[in-house]
């Protein structure tokens, strides 16, 4: 939260959804609840539902997340929306930090820039820490997914005509530890990303392996 709101980014509309957490994180949200537009702490059916939820109060013209674990790098709001003036129908995206769990400093990960039929066909993953969209053009998350829902919304999002845009600087830091879902039900992520592939067209794959030999030829020719 401290994350969010230390970006003293003019008009910020910040929506928290917990899950009904029985530590610290009500008596925190508490204490930050005059800096907060909306809060709850309540059952829901998983981070899918909470998402629409609240997406669903959500009046910004700017949307985007960032789980409890991750946070954002200081000036990431502001770099963001000079982008979306310049880009207002963008699929936003940024390079992001990875900081492991006893590890000291941060790893800092590259993105490259994507065309949308790259995104919209799984060739290229964004980083949901690090990725930013337009109200305008939301689509609700699917509520079936546990572990992919992101990186099916922004399938969805570039097929819909949003123009990946890459913003060359840090945004977000992903943090990795043994609780983390990367950690505890990757396999979930394979079986999510299996039963998309299953119910496309032949033409996604030919897109996705056009896309994997683009990236490659752009890693040969950077060399």
């Amino acid at each position: 939260m401290r994350s969010v709101l230390l970006q003293n980014y003019p008009d910020l509309e910040f929506i928290v959804m917990d899950g009904g957490s029985t530590d610290a994180t009500v008596d925190h949200l508490k204490r930050y609840s005059p800096w907060i537009t909306y809060w709850e702490s309540q059952p829901d059916h998983g981070q899918s539902h909470a998402l629409n939820k609240g997406f669903a109060r959500a009046t910004g013209d700017i949307l985007g997340w960032i789980n409890s674990d991750d946070y954002y790098q200081p000036g990431a709001l502001a770099a963001v929306g000079r982008a979306f003036r310049e880009t207002p129908r963008a699929l936003l995206y940024g390079d992001w930090c990875e900081r492991e769990e006893s590890a000291p400093g941060l790893i800092t990960h590259h993105e490259r820039p994507a065309f949308a039929f790259q995104v919209a066909a799984g060739g290229r993953t964004l980083p949901s820490h690090a990725t930013f969209w337009p109200r305008s053009a939301h689509q609700p998350v699917d509520e079936r997914l546990r572990f992919t829902m992101d990186a099916e919304l922004f399938k969805r999002l570039a097929a819909s005509g949003l123009r990946p845009r890459h913003l060359a600087r840090p945004l977000g830091v992903f943090r990795r530890h043994a609780e983390a879902k990367t950690s505890t039900i990757i396999e979930v992520a394979r079986a999510e990303t299996a039963a998309w592939s299953r119910t496309q067209p032949w033409h996604t794959h030919w897109r996705w392996l056009a896309s994997r030999a683009l990236d490659r030829m752009r890693s040969l020719f950077a060399r």
